[in-house]
């Protein structure tokens, strides 16, 4: 064994340039140290192999990191580490060497001059850094004080470490390794110490490490002194307690858990619970006894014997009697309207009533707006057949929890709503009003409260219903369920089908007036400490208000509003205000300010492009404005205004029947390719999806491409298939009430949504007319409107899309000659053309021919040519198409009429010839302004053009008066179709067409927006229509107002 060396021997000791490098991850040796370690690293194993002499030099430095780790050695370039001798060798199993190092001194890598098979280094020796004498003197006697500190607060310190560090306060270098070393530092704590050269920094660096053990060792020592405490009090506690209960054994006394629990056997018996739930309580209470009043399950069980106690297992409301007619008193004393509901409410109760009870019955479920009244309607149900009512709202539940309850292993447990709600009314048979169930979330990571209401809403299983919390089978059916929600689609369609939908629709505005006269006023009286002394109201104000102030379909926003102004009122007479309020328009505008919303009316206006739809929401109906605008492009269809999956579908749908219908319409093939269409649904902000909008984004896209423009005064709604079949919607009355709303009075809707108009208040149906349709096809009939005039279309494909020629061009045509025949041509082929039998293929020259029992007229027409009815025999006035006043009915006159062509110069020419030629020429249903006496007669039956039938001409209907009869005479006019015998008939048409023109002659109508007539054209043609009416010429008066009329028709369609 070789002499061991003294310190200054080693300190001096000379070192190679070079030394192997020897990498360490878990522990380290400072200079005069020593230490055993175990090398299984592949590069030190190579070393070690490849010198086997003793007295091994090697360059240790600390590597870190995990075992598995690859070992750069260039990173530990210029990095200070230990020269250190190799003493002892010890092969190990598994390919292990132990060895012990010693240190020799501090030494910094320059380089690695080879890496393989193990690395070398170019080192040199480190010159440490000298210090303040006084201040090393001062850092070691800390670093001492904190070294015995800690080894007096933590075990692993052995208690000769301090002694040591004493024995080496001389030289401060080695003072500081030796603390580094007995410390039980962290390897990078003792890394760093290794690479301080400066002596008093190595020295605070150390120290700052000993203060921060010894503050943790104290809170660790205060830690385990407190729960030493709390142990012996326990201890102490249960001593002390079992020394009484031996004293008290001894005296006779009751021990007091058993005094509880032996009461607490009394409850239950006085209960009479059903005989699984009193086992399960009465084995729960012997536990009980088992146990200390202090420890945490005895008040666990505790609270759950409280809770089977308190439930009504067998308490019931008491009879079950239900009078139905006191039933329907009190729905109608406490709710306006809503008779469908009451109605089914009182069937619902008169089956549970002959049944005796029996819960196996439909789930109520009240489905509509928000404030319409869905909760006070349960309510009234349970007041009148004597129950109590406990509404339970899970809007927004998301934890299965919290509908079944909590297992009792949790601390905190309780039982789910439904339980809680029984406990609260003391009863096994209320009304629970199960409110917003639309709104449960479901799917969630803590289970689906929906799944959980399906067994609570299934009378089939409700009556073994079993609360996790309890674990027990409670009865439900005994309860009445209502539900309530906003959105039917928003209830998964397994617990929908559970129950039973009673739709509330939203109120009108007149049903609101009527509602605040009979309930709000009254109440809002009452609670403001005013009297109808104070304040009066008009119908007019309580409609402004609606209107103007609360658009809504319930009566919240409403109520508010009424209330703030009688707030108003009740402060002036608080501050001494005398006399009464009279609410007019005026006043409520100077209490609640500014109103909200403007006057909601449709534009009436025709646009290309424009539609006007409806739309359902869970506030009620709304108007939905739907715009298609066509740019040169490729073909390109874009859509915005935040649209769901569904109405997107639906755009797709629409351009697609577009296209399949192009020539039909009027669109030449090469638009799809040449234009891009953009659809665009206005307030982009609120989302917008549903499937009842197809007819509506058809029509936009077909007048965008067509350009021609669409009626305004018209709403509609329905979606629609690529066959061109208007399907059902939902949401009628909404919709309805929504365009009543609006001003518009005209509605157009799917064929099988015509039984839906029973829940359409009567005095809405009066005022509005309603077309029901089968086919797309005809929605473009009645809503599309000729191509737009030359000074709004685009004059490029004007020709293209069917439009006039511009003013000023003359026809460069021939006039063909004018002839009758009496032949029949109804065994003739249609030509080819859209489902409705209108041929919109363009025809240069016509020679027309009508054929029925009476012959109207024959002529030649010629693009842009103006025409006027004249009389053949005599009787043709020229500045009027009809034949003279006093006339014979019957004979020439009355069976053949000529269609003339006038000459635009002619001064005298009427505004209805330039409507009849221009109509005629756009192949649509056209209003001629003809002698009303004459209609009754009327037969059409076929029309030839070019010796072909041409059925867009018997659309030529000699309709008068269009728009008013529509409103007043809608059933005298019908279109009887017969494609067997391809053929039309106009039947029954307008009679009493005479009273209509005199009631329509006022010029309070004239001015009715849907007749688009300037203030110029009416100024200038009443003197004309007061001149005949003060006379009583009945029939001049009719003859001028169809005149005027027919100048207006092209504009209003």
């Amino acid at each position: 064994m070789p002499k061991p060396q003294r310190k200054e021997e080693i300190l001096k000791s000379e070192l190679p340039p070079t030394l192997p490098l020897m990498a360490l991850r878990s522990t380290i040796v400072y200079p005069l140290g020593t230490i055993a370690v175990q090398m299984g690293a592949p590069e030190n194993l190579a070393l070690l192999r490849g010198h086997e002499e003793a007295g091994l030099v090697v360059a240790l430095v600390v590597a870190g990191g995990d075992h598995d780790d690859p070992i750069d050695s260039q990173r530990f370039i210029g990095r200070v580490g230990v020269a250190a001798r190799v003493h002892e060798r010890i092969n190990l199993p598994g390919d292990t060497v132990q060895i012990t190092l010693q240190g020799l001194r501090r030494i910094v890598v320059e380089g690695i001059d080879r890496n393989e098979p193990y690395p070398i280094a170019s080192i040199r020796a480190a010159k440490e850094t000298p210090a303040d004498p006084a201040e090393l003197d001062d850092l070691v006697t800390r670093v001492v004080s904190a070294a015995e500190t800690l080894a007096e607060l933590v075990d692993r310190i052995p208690d000769e470490v301090p002694a040591i560090l004493k024995m080496n306060v001389s030289d401060p270098g080695r003072f500081a390794d030796l603390a580094a070393t007995n410390m039980n530092f962290r390897i990078s704590d003792k890394d760093e110490v290794l690479q301080r050269l400066d002596v008093g920094q190595r020295l605070r660096f150390i120290l700052n490490r000993l203060e921060r053990e010894v503050a943790r060792a104290r809170v660790m020592e205060d830690v385990k002194r407190q729960t030493e405490i709390k142990i012996e009090q326990h201890q102490r506690e249960f001593y002390l307690r079992q020394q009484l209960r031996a004293i008290q054994s001894e005296l006779g006394e009751a021990d007091p858990g058993e005094k509880e629990a032996v009461e607490l056997l009394k409850k239950i018996d006085e209960a009479k619970l059903p005989e699984r739930v009193g086992q399960e309580a009465r084995r729960e209470t012997e536990r009980l006894r088992q146990l200390s009043p202090a420890s945490s399950e005895y008040q666990v069980i505790r609270t759950y014997l409280d809770w089977i106690l308190a439930l009504p297992w067998n308490k019931r409301s008491g009879d079950d009697e239900i009078e139905l007619k006191k039933v329907e008193e009190t729905l109608d004393a406490r709710h306006y309207g809503l008779s469908e509901a009451k109605e089914r409410i009182i069937e619902f109760l008169a089956v549970r009533k002959l049944r005796g009870g029996d819960p196996h019955g439909p789930i109520l479920c009240f489905v509509g707006p928000p404030g319409t009244g869905k909760t006070s309607l349960g309510e009234a149900i349970a007041g009148a057949i004597g129950r109590e009512f406990y509404r339970i709202s899970v809007g927004g539940v998301r934890d299965e929890a919290e509908v079944r309850g909590h297992r009792r292993t949790y601390v905190g447990a309780m039982p789910g709503l439904l339980l809680q709600a029984l406990r609260r009314v003391q009863v096994k048979d209320p009304v629970l009003m199960i409110d917003e169930i639309d709104k449960m979330s479901g799917g969630g990571p803590s289970g689906d409260p929906t799944a959980a209401m399906l067994e609570v809403l299934d009378p089939s299983q409700n009556n073994a219903f079993v609360d996790h919390y309890l674990n027990l089978p409670f009865d439900l059916s005994s309860a009445l369920f209502i539900c309530t929600a906003n959105n039917l689609y928003d209830i998964p369609a397994p617990l929908r089908d559970r129950m039973e939908v009673i739709r509330i629709a939203g109120y009108t505005v007149e049903e609101k007036v009527e509602i605040a006269w009979r309930y709000l006023l009254p109440r809002l009286l009452e609670e403001h400490g005013i009297s109808d002394k104070d304040i009066q109201f008009t119908d007019e104000s309580l409609s402004f208000i609606s209107n103007r102030y609360s658009r809504e379909a319930g009566l919240r926003n409403f109520e508010r509003n009424v209330a703030a102004i009688m707030r108003k009122r009740a402060r002036r007479k608080a501050e001494g205000e005398e006399g009464a309020w009279v609410i007019d328009n005026e006043k409520v505008e100077e209490v609640l300010g500014i109103p909200r919303y403007a006057v909601e009316e449709a534009e009436l206006i025709p646009e290309v492009g424009v539609v006007t739809g409806l739309a359902w929401t869970a506030t009620g109906g709304d108007l939905m404005v739907i715009e298609a605008l066509r740019m040169n492009g490729s073909g390109r269809l874009t859509v915005t205004g935040q649209l769901g999956d569904v109405m997107r579908e639906s755009v797709d749908a629409a351009y697609s029947y577009v296209r399949s219908r192009a020539s039909q319409i009027g669109i030449p093939d090469s638009a799809f390719k040449d234009f891009d269409i953009h659809v665009h649904l206005p307030a982009g902000a609120i989302p917008k999806d549903g499937p009842s909008a197809g007819i509506t984004l058809t029509l936009a896209i077909a007048s965008a491409l067509s350009y021609r423009p669409v009626r305004r005064d018209v709403a509609m709604t329905g979606e629609v298939t690529l066959r061109g079949k208007v399907l059902e919607i939902g949401g009628v009355k909404e919709k309805v009430l929504a365009a009543y709303r609006a001003g518009l009075r005209q509605l157009i809707m799917p064929k099988v949504n015509e039984k839906d108009l029973r829940d359409v208040p009567d005095e809405v149906k009066k005022q509005v007319t309603f077309t029901f349709v089968d086919r797309m096809d005809e929605v473009l009939r009645l809503a599309l409107l000729p191509p737009a005039q030359s000074d709004t279309a685009p004059p490029d494909d004007a020709r293209a899309l069917g439009g006039c020629r511009p003013t000023g061009q003359r026809s460069t045509t021939r006039r063909s000659t004018i002839r009758r025949s009496a032949k029949s041509t109804t065994n003739r082929s249609l030509p080819e053309g859209d489902p409705c039998g209108i041929d919109h293929r363009p025809h240069r020259v016509r020679k027309v021919r009508v054929q029925d029992e009476r012959t109207i007229a024959d002529a030649d027409w010629q693009h842009g040519d103006r025409a006027s009815l004249v009389g053949e025999r005599g009787a043709a006035r020229r500045d009027s198409p009809f034949p003279r006043a006093g006339a014979p009915r019957g004979g020439a006159n009355h069976r053949v009429g000529e269609l003339r062509r006038f000459d635009r110069r002619v001064p005298h020419e009427r505004p209805h010839e330039a409507a009849v030629a221009s109509l005629l020429h756009h192949h649509e249903p056209i209003a001629i302004p003809a002698r009303c006496g004459a209609l009754r007669s009327l037969r059409v039956a076929q029309v030839v053009v070019d010796d072909q039938p041409c059925p867009e001409l018997a659309h030529v209907v000699l309709v008068d008066l269009r728009h008013a009869a529509r409103r007043r005479q809608d059933d005298r006019c019908r279109l009887i179709r017969r494609r067997g015998e391809k053929e039309r008939r106009m039947q029954d048409l307008f009679g009493g067409a005479w009273n209509v023109a005199e009631q329509i002659a006022a010029p309070a109508l004239l001015l009715d927006p849907a007749h688009k007539l300037g203030a110029a054209q009416i100024r200038k043609e009443q003197p004309f229509l007061d001149h005949h009416r003060s006379r009583g010429e009945h029939r001049h008066l009719a003859l001028a107002v169809a005149d005027l009329l027919a100048h207006a028709i092209p504009c209003a369609r």
